[in-house]
């Protein structure tokens, strides 16, 4: 379970480090007033969509967490 915990934490890394990528690559495209290259690139809907696997992933953890908690308590009593 412990290993779960650690993919999905390694994954949200990465997804965190997409955003900030693609976030960077929307404010140039807005400060050079190139809007239609944000459109054409879909830039808005995955961030949203990049946004939403972060928090999906970050409720999975918290979930295995738990699960992994009270395995524990069992084992222990």
């Amino acid at each position: 379970m412990k290993d779960l915990i650690n993919s999905y934490e390694y994954s949200c890394t990465l997804v965190r480090k997409r955003i900030s990528e693609l976030n960077i690559q929307y404010d140039a495209l807005m400060k050079a007033g190139r809007q239609s290259d944000i459109i054409e690139l879909d830039l808005e809907r995955r961030l949203r969509l990049l946004h939403t696997e972060l928090f999906q992933m970050k409720e999975i953890i918290a979930h295995l967490t738990a699960c992994a908690r009270r395995i524990d308590q069992r084992v222990k009593t």
